[in-house]
């Protein structure tokens, strides 16, 4: 059983020692916009089972580095060089710019109102092409070991926050993993990560005790909700 992981930064690393924990061994490689899935600077033919993309590509100013970067790989698949399981493809809730107030949910339309987001959701619509069974994972803001750039308290002083531990984004990448392989009909999904909190001028709002002022809240900003659906 062949796993890849492309991306070796902070939350890659983190998911494949938790795929490692749980005896699921997997390699490394990486992403040629014209040769595809490369390992050892060779393109990658044969099967692979499972295939994590977990990696933010370098842009240029007023640019996305997704754009077209999944081409290859999507040749490569359709000229029958590679048949790749599954696909998880670790995304971000930044699709959902466009929207300005409410609360969002994956069942929610998403539509590009920035070359960014329009990128990865270029990016997005690439993937169920890749494989029977595809995932992808929408993450907030990343916060936990390593990650001390985004402070969700200490920016939630103009706008509400909200945010997800890497450690549990790499818990979560494991149960799919394991319930992809455990079930037997395949097929599409997208998933809303967050923590379900929302931190609002330095306090922490649990949807459990303060369901009101969360409430409010959507009137008037954006606010995630974790969810799942099926496509």
């Amino acid at each position: 059983m062949k796993t890849i992981i492309c991306g070796k930064g902070r939350l890659g690393l983190l998911i494949a020692n938790a795929l490692q924990q749980q005896n699921i061994a997997c390699e490394f490689a990486r992403i040629d916009v014209a040769r595809g899935l490369v390992q050892n600077d060779q393109p990658i033919t044969g099967t692979v089972d499972t295939l994590i993309l977990c990696f933010v590509p370098k842009h240029e100013e007023s640019k996305s580095g997704w754009q077209g970067l999944l081409k290859g790989l999507l040749q490569q698949v359709k000229r029958k060089e590679l048949h790749i399981g599954r696909v998880l493809f670790i995304s971000s809730t930044a699709v959902y710019e466009s929207v300005e107030q409410g609360f969002v949910n994956a069942h929610t339309p998403v539509r590009a109102a920035s070359v960014r987001s329009q990128g990865l959701l270029d990016a997005e619509n690439i993937i169920p092409q890749l494989a029977p069974d595809t995932a992808i994972f929408r993450l907030t803001g990343l916060v936990g070991p390593g990650y001390n750039k985004y402070d969700p308290l200490t920016f939630s002083n103009d706008k509400p926050r909200q945010a997800v531990d890497t450690r549990a984004v790499a818990a979560d990448v494991v149960l799919w993993f394991l319930q992809q392989h455990s079930k037997k009909e395949s097929g599409h999904r997208i998933e809303v990560l967050t923590d379900d909190l929302v931190y609002w001028q330095g306090k922490v709002l649990d949807p459990a005790k303060d369901r009101e002022q969360i409430k409010a809240l959507g009137a008037k900003h954006r606010l995630l909700i974790p969810s799942i659906v099926s496509i």
